[in-house]
């Protein structure tokens, strides 16, 4: 769970959207590459089976990564909103910025799997 007395969890915390945007932008552009490549393939006919295979599997394993890591995230966030400080300032303070380091992460790491997966596959089908 984040780490509020970290100074590195806040320093992640106000470059997450920065690392989010680069994340997306590299996504799209690998992505655009890897369409052109099998819309190439595919019309040239030098596509194989297991590459077709690969165009659904690859994308469904992705999202479930995905998934998983926001449904791992949100339930932190559902446990941390049940917090009850009793009367503590610091426990309140503490359930808040847990809650806050959370939420700023959640985009980067949901997306990451499928960052990872395009990216692999743009310069997988480079070499071709």
């Amino acid at each position: 769970m984040a780490n509020p007395y970290d100074p590195m969890a806040w320093m992640a915390f106000w470059t997450a959207p920065a690392r989010f945007a680069v994340m997306a932008g590299e996504a799209m552009v690998s992505a655009q590459s890897v369409i052109a490549s099998r819309m190439e393939a595919m019309a040239t006919g030098k596509s194989s089976a297991a590459e077709m295979t690969l165009m659904v599997s690859e994308k469904v394993k992705a999202f479930d990564q995905s998934a998983k890591v926001w449904n791992r995230d949100q339930a932190a966030l559902s446990r941390l909103s049940r917090h009850d400080p009793q009367g503590n300032m610091l426990n309140a303070w503490e359930a808040m910025a847990r809650a806050m380091l959370i939420g700023a992460s959640m985009p980067v790491q949901a997306m990451a799997p499928v960052h990872k997966a395009v990216t692999a596959n743009q310069k997988r089908l480079a070499k071709r």
